[in-house]
């Protein structure tokens, strides 16, 4: 504005020094023929009146044409600078979104891991706890298999001192009895034996099956987790390609609409040019045609 009012103020003074010269050399003129003074200098005041009133309409249309312009490319400037704005804010979104998405993924992928370990170690100690009881009951068999040895062992020495001792006939079917009693009972408890170390060969193969279900079902866990959390990264990626897509739509609209209305302005700029040198060569020819 204070260059415009500059110019303006140029203007002024450069046309008022004209006038004055040409007011000057009328009078100069007019001196000589002094009949027509007051007609001419009407005519001329007149002219110049009009002359003046016309030329502050124009100055008066182009300001208003120019700060029209202004302030239209100030709007223009600040809806570019606001799309843009709100282009970086939801790129910044969109970002913070995919950043969170690969803190959850990471976090999920933890999550899947310390099961996956924690498996691995129940299974482990099951293993553990499973080899301690078989062992118990190896020890447990090997110490009654001892238990049973001494017995047969001594019920022999009792036999033999007894047999020097005593009279053989009379004790033979006692003997007999005692020494069959006792094979019987081995037996007895060698069925035993057997049948605990096969119910513990049992329960470990039942409980190795249980474990290895177990473990594939985590396996079968963890893959489906993974599909899921790959399936949601890839919904994230086509979700920001479709925005980042929105985004350059919406980019290219305000541009295009920038161009549009800077060629409008310059349209309405050369416009008022036109109709500005018009109104010009009317007044210098009424000027003319007035002198």
């Amino acid at each position: 504005m204070s260059s415009l009012d500059y110019r303006a103020n140029l203007s002024t003074l450069d046309y008022r020094a004209n006038m004055s010269l040409l007011d000057y050399r009328a009078n100069m003129s007019n001196l000589d023929y002094k009949a027509n003074l007051s007609t001419l200098d009407y005519r001329a005041n007149m002219s110049s009146l009009d002359y003046r009133a016309n030329m502050s309409t124009l100055d008066y249309r182009a300001i208003i044409s120019t700060l029209d312009y202004m302030a239209n490319m100030s709007t223009l400037d600040y809806r570019a600078n606001m799309c843009t704005l709100d282009y970086r804010a939801n790129m910044s979104t969109l970002e913070n979104r995919a950043n969170m998405s690969t803190t959850y993924y990471r976090a999920n992928m933890s999550t899947l891991d310390y099961r996956a370990n924690m498996s691995t170690l129940d299974y482990m100690a099951n293993m553990s706890t499973l080899d301690y009881m078989a062992n118990m009951s190896t020890l447990d068999y090997m110490a009654n298999m001892s238990t049973l040895y001494y017995r047969a062992n001594m019920i022999t020495l009792d036999y033999r001192a007894n047999m020097s001792t005593l009279d053989y006939r009379a004790n033979m079917s006692t003997l007999d009895y005692m020494a069959n009693m006792s094979t019987l009972d081995y037996m007895a408890n060698m069925g035993t034996l057997d049948y605990m170390a096969n119910m513990s060969t049992l329960d470990y193969m039942a409980n190795m099956s249980t474990l290895d279900y177990r473990a594939n079902m985590s396996t079968l866990d963890y893959r489906a987790n993974m599909s899921t959390l790959e399936n949601r990264a890839n919904m994230n990626t086509l979700d920001y390609m479709a925005n980042m897509s929105t985004l350059d739509y919406r980019a290219n609209m305000c541009t295009l609409d920038y161009r549009a209305n800077m060629s409008t302005l310059e349209n309405r700029a050369n416009m008022s040019t036109l109709d500005y040198m018009a109104n010009m060569s009317s007044l210098d020819y009424r000027a003319n045609m007035s002198t």
